[in-house]
């Protein structure tokens, strides 16, 4: 498959507070470190992970809103953080746009929707003015929104249909890759399953590319060709949808998908959930960063940082000393029961 966006040793650290006086050491977070992926053109890759594992972060690295600390992004072979600011970047971002969590603040309280619709084709020069209004609506229309939309104010639209106009504000310079950071995360749940589909039918009509991050693993599994798991800035768990979740190899992965909510309140859940809270970011563990949290943690943990290892031929990795181990414990030798689709269509 054509590989669209190539993300290598990814690394973004912020710094925290003040040097330390004569010493000039200065506290960091490490919101990413050494991640690396591919995204292959037409698929949705997801992004998983609790609050604060670097999801968010990864996505503005990847689209060029921040600078990373180290690693590069390229998009279509171009790297994308050596061009921010000049002319053969805005070309480059015209090819990748972003969808925010929280419709009301992503859109100007103060314009109307056509007005800032209209504002991105009038920066990138598309269209001719006599022809907008035309354009506009069927931005609107293909979104699942009526043409008097346009004349409303943000305020005046429900959640939902003000997350289908930011929606319509990224399609309109005909993007090829779509960041959806955790696009569905505001929304109530009947309508999260509407904007869910929204995005797969314009995805098979626009051949849209996503990085899918998210919180939500039943939707993820809806929606997701492959997934990436992460914890605490690092990446644990990668692999084809349907095979980790019906194989995590993970402890963390496991556990996450058995703190998942159940759909069938029949269905007997499989695994324990995390006891505690991530480590902080500004002391992680020494060796393993799951090491705190994890039940098979050993000396060995402590000591090396594991590195993700192929576990068969479709691209399942994992970076676990003990994820054979954790295959034949006794409470993980069952296999999960597979998430209902709670979100299909």
């Amino acid at each position: 498959m054509t590989v669209l966006v190539d993300v290598q040793n990814l690394t973004r650290w912020f710094p925290v507070g003040r040097a330390i006086p004569f010493v000039g050491a200065q506290r960091v977070v490490t919101a990413a470190h050494d991640v690396s992926f591919e995204v292959h053109q037409g698929e949705t890759l997801g992004l998983v992970g609790e609050s604060g594992c670097g999801k968010s972060t990864i996505g503005k690295l990847v689209l060029g809103l921040l600078a990373p600390s180290g690693g590069t992004v390229r998009f279509r072979g171009r790297e994308v953080s050596a061009r921010r600011g000049s002319a053969e970047w805005r070309q480059m971002r015209r090819q990748m746009q972003m969808v925010f969590q929280n419709p009301f603040g992503a859109l100007n309280p103060r314009l109307k929707i056509g007005t800032q619709i209209s504002e991105i084709l009038d920066t990138h020069a598309i269209g001719e003015a006599a022809d907008r209004p035309r354009r506009l609506a069927e931005l609107l229309q293909s979104v699942g929104l009526e043409a008097h939309m346009l004349e409303r104010y943000p305020h005046q639209m429900s959640g939902g249909q003000l997350q289908r106009a930011v929606i319509a504000r990224a399609l309109a310079v005909s993007p090829s890759f779509i960041v959806c950071d955790e696009a569905v995360a505001a929304l109530d749940v009947s309508i999260q399953a509407q904007v869910v589909n929204l995005l797969l039918d314009l995805q098979e009509a626009h051949g849209l590319t996503y990085l899918f991050i998210s919180h939500d693993l039943g939707i993820v599994r809806h929606i997701c060709d492959r997934v990436v798991v992460m914890y605490l800035g690092r990446m644990v768990e990668t692999g084809p949808t349907a095979e980790v979740f019906s194989a995590p190899s993970h402890p963390y992965t496991r556990a996450l998908i058995a703190a998942a909510p159940q759909p069938d309140p029949r269905a007997r859940r499989q695994g324990a959930p995390l006891d505690g809270d991530p480590p902080s970011p500004l002391n992680p563990p020494s060796g393993c960063v799951f090491l705190t949290r994890c039940p098979m943690a050993t000396s060995e943990c402590t000591q090396s940082v594991p590195v993700l290892r192929d576990l068969g031929s479709s691209g399942h990795t994992v970076a676990c000393h003990h994820a054979d181990k954790l295959e034949t414990t006794e409470e993980t030798a069952r296999p999960f029961e597979p998430l209902e689709a709670a979100h299909a269509r």
